[in-house]
């Protein structure tokens, strides 16, 4: 009874377009339906048109504000976002300085996953190491900086301890007077599901922003016989094609450490190649991939 009630109040919403403010024409009955079908949401015409609050289907309004400083400053403007993005706050630290930078606004779901990364232009310079903590949440107005956001997705930099953290099978590699902690995943994930595992063991995908630590990597890789791609930390964040590491480090393309003839972004079904891997057969050099494709992966954690 409710379903049909909701689909005939969701026809004369749609012909006087009365429901323009994406609200819920009748709240009650959307949870009643929602408790008596928990597929609704999945009907495309009582989840935009009768119950696209409850639904989730409208676009979240949130916060809209950058300030710098130690004391952060209330955020009251706010955004109305795009269909399909969250409310995000960023904090961002320069390691340099101590000075903090805080950004409310609205983001893609790939930014919230981890797929792809936030340029920020820190003062007058962009900031290549710092320290980076971004919460996502899908409410309206949740993304206050004063506040704690829920069903939130964290990126930061883990803390640093003087000794590789050897739970889950992380072992320490060398290089010159430096030392990392890695973990070689075999089982294939597409680039953001594999930055994803590695976060879940207070990791990220491994950063190899210089030629001698790529060089240990390579050693250790072929000590262990890898034979195929396998992803690391960098990709694609904006329009110019630039690649970047996770931790905001330029990886030039013209970079030395790139295969032949790579990046070159000749990605199967027109699909851009936007994610990185290393390639054994290739002098364990780096290539471009479809960031979907599956494949193993290194995540490092931060001494």
């Amino acid at each position: 009874m409710a379903n049909t009630l909701l689909r005939q109040l969701a026809m004369i919403a749609c012909i006087s377009h009365v429901n323009s403010a994406c609200a819920d024409i009748d709240v009650i009955a959307c949870r009643e339906q929602a408790a008596a079908d928990p597929n609704m949401c999945q009907d495309p015409v009582l989840s935009t048109t009768a119950c696209p609050s409850y639904c989730k289907k409208c676009p979240l309004t949130c916060y809209h504000c950058q300030t710098t400083g130690q004391n952060n400053v209330p955020c009251t403007t706010q955004k109305t976002c795009a269909v399909g993005e969250q409310c995000v706050y960023r904090e961002i630290t320069d390691p340099l300085t101590g000075s903090t930078e805080h950004i409310s606004t609205c983001a893609s779901n790939k930014v919230c996953l981890g797929q792809e990364l936030m340029q920020v232009v820190f003062g007058r310079r962009s900031i290549n190491t710092r320290n980076v903590a971004i919460q996502c949440c899908s409410s309206d107005l949740c993304n206050a900086a004063t506040t704690t956001t829920t069903s939130i997705r964290t990126t930061m930099t883990p803390t640093p301890t003087s000794n590789c953290d050897s739970s889950n099978n992380y072992h320490q590699l060398s290089y010159i007077n430096k030392r990392f902690c890695i973990k070689i995943h075999n089982e294939s994930k597409e680039w953001g599901v594999a930055r994803h595992a590695c976060m879940l063991e207070n990791a990220d995908l491994v950063v190899l922003d210089s030629h001698d630590k790529h060089a240990a990597m390579t050693s250790h890789l072929r000590s262990v016989h890898i034979l195929s791609d396998i992803w690391i930390g960098a990709l694609v964040v904006d329009k110019t094609r630039s690649f970047y590491w996770l931790n905001n480090a330029s990886l030039p393309s013209h970079s030395t450490e790139w295969g032949r003839g790579q990046p070159d972004d000749t990605g199967d079904n027109h699909q851009h190649e936007d994610c990185v891997t290393i390639r054994p057969q290739d002098g364990f050099k780096f290539h471009d991939r479809t960031c979907f494709t599956q494949l193993k992966f290194i995540c490092e954690r931060t001494l």
